[in-house]
């Protein structure tokens, strides 16, 4: 590194930490969240005032890592939004919003690729970006292979793709999720309902808790909606009867089917959690995660095993995680970014004076 480029990090390392002080200022004077700082708009107003901020960052990363997503807002509006990893020369994780960019075409993969690369260059990145992460949709996937750029499908949706299809490919399953659906809807679209049940909940001796409904696009919330209606059966089904509508009530065999659901998708759940529990996930836990998912299918505890073995949505799910992720250790990228990390844990368990048994 020439003297021009240590001068320029060592004045920006003194900026940044001024506005770093500055911005711990403004969050405890106007008792602000910390959170504050990871909202789109903020990032978009401080790229706005001065985006030398964000640019004089990325000036000192050798490569960058984006992160790509194609969204619609509540108001039917079309965007893309771009956000660049990095690690910087004191060699820490970042991670910063480049552009949510509003897409007034056609999503065609040569529009989305065009967006892409005006991003890029406004940051001037192109010759730095060594992949770019996106969901699995043919039109961005093919975006970013036309860029020559390396893409690597988001693990998170990948797996949200095999449980929604899992839960959707299972009759049983399906139909209680519908009618789970058609009593949480109904409550929520009822004053009256809801505050019968919240009497009744307390009556019971239990907390007050609304029911959940499921977000289309995350397959978890299909499961807290299951999770809570479960929870809350007898004060649900004591209200359905007072209110006269009994047809509405989960039968035995329904119950039962949601019990198992519940138990077959706890595990998803939890690598879920594990994903979104991160501000920055690396690619380092995608084998790990999957192996222990495949351990939990296999499991010696006796009741869940059989239920992978036996119960429809435990097959599917064993069944379409296996075809998604076969040969998932012979991906080059994601087994050397395990390797890494296990030596880079190992090392840190060195240097801490313990050892591994």
């Amino acid at each position: 590194m020439c003297y021009h480029q240590k001068a320029s990090i060592s004045r920006w390392v003194r900026k940044e930490k001024k506005i770093d002080s500055h911005l711990l200022k403004l969050i405890v004077t106007d008792m602000q969240p910390l959170s504050l700082v990871e909202n789109k708009g903020f990032q978009e107003f401080v790229k706005v005032i001065d985006p030398r901020y964000v640019r004089e960052e990325l000036e000192g990363a050798s490569y960058v890592a984006l992160t790509s997503d194609l969204w619609t807002s509540r108001q039917t509006k079309s965007f893309l939004s771009v956000t660049a990893h990095f690690i910087s020369p004191e060699w820490e994780l970042k991670c910063k919003l480049l552009a949510t960019k509003r897409l007034m075409v056609d999503h065609t993969s040569k529009n989305i690729g065009d967006a892409l690369k005006e991003i890029c260059e406004e940051w001037d990145l192109l010759e730095k970006v060594c992949c770019i992460v996106t969901d699995n949709a043919r039109n961005i996937v093919k975006a970013v292979t036309d860029m020559k750029v390396n893409h690597i499908p988001c693990f998170a949706h990948s797996l949200n793709l095999v449980v929604q299809n899992a839960l959707k490919n299972t009759n049983d399953v399906k139909k209680v999720q519908e009618k789970v659906k058609a009593i949480v809807s109904f409550f929520h679209h009822s004053v009256k309902a809801s505050d019968k049940l919240c009497a009744q909940q307390v009556q019971q001796g239990g907390e007050r808790k609304k029911l959940i409904m499921e977000v289309e696009t995350r397959w978890n919330s299909t499961f807290y909606m299951f999770e809570r209606l479960q929870e809350q059966h007898e004060a649900v089904t004591s209200t359905l009867c007072v209110l006269g509508r009994n047809n509405m009530c989960l039968s035995g065999d329904e119950l039962e089917c949601l019990s198992k659901a519940i138990c077959v998708l706890e595990p998803f759940d939890v690598v879920t959690k594990e994903l979104s529990g991160e501000k920055i996930t690396c690619l380092s836990k995608v084998i790990p995660l999957i192996k222990s998912l495949r351990s939990c299918i296999y499991s010696t505890d006796e009741y869940r095993r059989e239920l992978y073995e036996t119960f429809p949505l435990g097959l599917e799910l064993g069944a379409r995680l296996d075809r998604k992720f076969l040969g998932l250790e012979r991906e080059f990228i994601l087994a050397v970014g395990t390797l890494l990390k296990i030596y880079r844990d190992f090392s840190g368990t060195r240097e801490s004076g313990s050892s591994y048994t």
